[in-house]
């Protein structure tokens, strides 16, 4: 064989190691069409394409005390998790019904417990800051999982987000006391 072979073959040879090394490197489809996740903490305003967030503060709750329309028993089995937020729609009328909480890899879908009106539609248009709460119901036990430390908020406004930039806020869990009962006003418009 002549010199020139072995280079044309050693040559090859590369090339077919380089391109199965890009492949099996290479996103899947869910990777390539993710979401953006744009993190924060507690107080620190967090801006996506539709959607701005502040979280001003997480308590934990056996019992919601809902103080502007009756939402019935409110009690739970496990735990309530009350998020409040200030929430400002960026383009038009946003919803956040497909909110999340993630606890290490498991998720929680926002609850649908509170009457209307709730931060889960803000319908009064773009730039207008609205104050209120989200509750998520998750079991005490989610409380002793390793990623309670790091759970994270995040603010779905629509089902299918791919591609698309997402307000997530981080908070710690594991250092807040379960309360008997929390207090849950009306979703309200902020003064600025």
């Amino acid at each position: 064989m002549s010199a020139r072979r072995w280079i044309s073959g050693i040559a090859i040879v590369a090339a077919l190691a380089g391109s199965a090394v890009l492949v099996a490197s290479a996103p899947d489809n869910d990777g390539i069409t993710a979401p953006f996740f744009l993190r924060g903490g507690l107080g620190e305003t967090v801006s996506g394409r539709n959607l701005t967030a502040v979280v001003n503060s997480v308590e934990l709750a056996d019992y919601l005390d809902i103080k502007y329309n009756d939402a019935g028993d409110t009690s739970t089995d496990g735990v309530w998790v009350v998020v409040d937020t200030v929430l400002t729609a960026r383009r038009d009328t946003v919803g956040v019904g497909d909110a999340q909480l993630w606890i290490g890899d498991v998720r929680y879908g926002v609850s649908d417990i509170l009457p209307a009106p709730t931060s889960l539609q803000l319908s009064y248009g773009p730039d207008v800051p609205q104050r209120g709460s989200l509750v998520f119901e998750i079991p005490l036990a989610a409380l002793q999982d390793p990623g309670a430390a790091q759970a994270s908020i995040v603010l779905f406004d629509k089902v299918d987000a791919r591609l698309d930039s997402v307000p997530v806020v981080v908070v710690d869990l594991t250092g807040l006391d379960v309360k008997p009962r929390v207090r849950i006003d009306e979703r309200a418009v902020v003064d600025q």
